[in-house]
């Protein structure tokens, strides 16, 4: 970012931002983009169109949280949209045939009816061909773990309670690293990631923090991600449980079939 603002503005520009001290503002606070306008001659809306037009040619790194029996699943066929008919298929089988979750078997077929007849009365489609991936893995361990420790947040929530445990006993707990093309996403999707650059930038160059505050940028896709997208994955030691006041809970894996061979 220091590199591209100093082609832009130049390099004076740049030391004199670097140089205006410490700042009270949260590291949220639009003010930050304030602060960099009026210190610029360059007009913040053509800085970050300008941007913009930049990183439209480039790659977003994101990130997507699940718990898997093995991640490289998602290395030989992509990670797929939601289809609600698989994902019911899936906990039938599952539920069916896996030992810890015999106890919810009298009272799987209600729930199920439960939930479809509320999608139908709703009107809701369970995010039904979409796929979510985020901009900063630390949220997805901090404030948003309960993807990594239950899996998909319909089943956890379908299954209720008693499920909660089960469902962390089996698989994995995964982060996939997903190198997705800027041109996916839309221009309002491209400039709020242009705007956070932009805002962090200024926001570290005034109070020189030694750390980064985590992004709860997302982004919704309605296309399936194809597996040459999907360019690393890890198994995370600890993760805080949403579910239970963010209580921090240890991983009993940390290596999957598909990396095991590499541990």
């Amino acid at each position: 970012m220091t590199a591209w603002l100093s082609r832009r503005l130049g390099d004076d520009c740049v030391a004199k931002l670097q140089s205006l001290g410490e700042q009270d503002l949260y590291c949220d606070d639009s003010k930050w983009l304030d602060l960099l306008q009026n210190h610029t001659e360059e007009s913040l809306v053509i800085l970050v169109a300008d941007l913009m037009d930049d990183i439209r040619l480039a790659k977003i790194r994101t990130y997507h949280g699940c718990r898997v029996l093995d991640a490289g699943v998602y290395h030989r066929e992509g990670l797929k949209r939601n289809d609600p008919s698989k994902l019911k298929s899936a906990v039938r089988q599952m539920v069916s045939t896996e030992a810890e979750f015999a106890p919810l078997r009298p009272h799987l077929e209600k729930r199920l009816a439960v939930f479809d007849a509320a999608d139908d009365h709703e009107g809701t489609t369970r995010d039904e061909g979409r796929v979510h991936v985020g901009f900063d893995d630390q949220e997805l361990l901090d404030h948003c773990g309960a993807y990594a420790l239950y899996g998909s947040e319909w089943v956890c929530a379908l299954l209720g309670p008693l499920g909660h445990g089960p469902l962390r006993h089996r698989g994995v707990p995964t982060i996939l690293q997903i190198d997705l093309p800027a041109s996916w996403l839309s221009a309002e999707e491209i400039e709020g990631v242009c705007r956070d650059m932009l805002q962090e930038w200024i926001h570290h160059a005034a109070n020189r923090r030694d750390w980064t505050p985590w992004l709860a940028t997302s982004f919704i896709l309605r296309r399936d991600i194809p597996p040459k997208m999907v360019t690393s994955h890890y198994h995370p030691e600890v993760i805080n449980d949403p579910l239970y006041r963010l209580t921090p809970r240890k991983s009993g894996a940390v290596v999957c079939p598909h990396c095991a061979p590499n541990s």
